[in-house]
């Protein structure tokens, strides 16, 4: 044999990794900063998480800019770092560019 003949020209199934209901229901809705802010999840400050959601930017992104100075003012609590809505969006109106 050929090694080529046992192929059935179906592709094999690709194993995705296991998300659970919740995350992937949060993950299919699209988040803002007024959502935060008036849809029932009165939330002051965002993990990094909910801050990527708000600014549509990937987590890496983010953690680049606030790294380098350039990104939303942060706030530590502990070792845990969060961003208040207001900065979030203050950093987005700072960002606006007329074309």
């Amino acid at each position: 044999m050929d090694g080529l003949s046992a192929w059935s020209g179906e592709p094999e199934p690709i194993a995705l990794p296991f998300i659970r209901p919740c995350h992937y229901a949060e993950a299919m809705t699209r988040h803002t900063a007024k959502d935060f802010r008036e849809g029932g999840k009165a939330r002051l400050l965002l993990d990094y998480e909910g801050a990527v959601y708000a600014l549509s930017m990937t987590v890496g992104a983010l953690q680049d800019l606030v790294y380098k100075g350039r990104g939303p003012v942060v706030t530590k609590i502990g070792r845990r770092t969060f961003f208040a809505v207001k900065d979030l969006e203050a950093f987005v109106d700072a960002h606006r560019q007329a074309l």
